[in-house]
């Protein structure tokens, strides 16, 4: 329902060609380039996003994303909270169509 056969396909193709590299959740984050690098210097501690990693795939969690921030209730209900919290950052830039 949320996830389009373009989309399947591409993070099929992504994990198919790379299946020694898929150990865990983590990893295949790595693979999409979706998870933080550690930016830090001294006392300063912060991340900043991958630019490695298959775009193609990374574009296709986007996507998906971006259709359970606007259809799932347990999607928009986690924005909300961590909107409230103020842990979001410019990343979630989606609004609901007014």
């Amino acid at each position: 329902m949320w996830i389009g056969p373009d989309t399947a396909a591409q993070l099929l193709l992504t994990a198919g060609g790379n299946m020694d590299r898929m150990r865990n959740e983590a990893a295949f984050a790595a693979l999409c380039g979706a998870s933080p690098i550690q930016a830090s210097s001294g006392k300063v501690t912060r991340h900043r996003l991958s630019r490695g990693g298959d775009r193609a795939a990374n574009s296709a969690l986007y996507r998906i994303a971006l259709v359970r921030m606007a259809g799932d209730q347990h999607t928009k209900d986690y924005v909300a909270r961590q909107r409230r919290l103020s842990r979001v950052s410019w990343n979630l830039r989606w609004r609901s169509p007014a």
